[in-house]
């Protein structure tokens, strides 16, 4: 099996109805909501070494930590998961008065199931918007 795919992809949902597409780009060592991301091991020791993450869900195939002084969802995927290993942020953005999401992930399962992943989290975002 060769080396995974990886992808940095990013999504946008604004205002209370509206979700944009995703726009999808190749993965660099490099930041995802604002924290480097060199292993997802790595990135997950630092999200936990904050004073203010909890941890708000864990199922066999996530865990998802809240990281209040940063305001970042975290959800890091678990072996069992299809498109593991992946790592999403949600943080909340503001434009022309309204709140909306951010959506970060990067993903180093197959293409198919990363894309998958992100379009499960994109429908999510935008049944809890509504």
């Amino acid at each position: 099996m060769g080396e995974p795919q990886f992808e940095r992809i990013q999504s946008l949902l604004l205002g209370a109805l509206l979700a944009l597409p995703l726009s999808m780009g190749e993965a660099h060592a490099d930041t995802l909501c604002g924290r480097e991301v060199v292993s997802i091991e790595r990135l997950r020791d630092d999200v936990l070494g904050g004073s203010r993450t909890k941890k708000i869900t864990d199922t066999d195939t996530s865990v998802q930590f809240s990281d209040d002084q940063h305001r970042v969802l975290w959800t890091f995927l678990k072996a069992a998961h299809p498109a593991a290993p992946a790592v999403l942020c949600q943080t909340p953005v503001t434009k022309d008065g309204k709140i909306s999401l951010s959506l970060e992930a990067w993903c180093g399962g197959p293409k198919v199931k990363c894309d998958a992943l992100i379009a499960e989290f994109g429908k999510h975002q935008a049944e809890l918007s509504r």
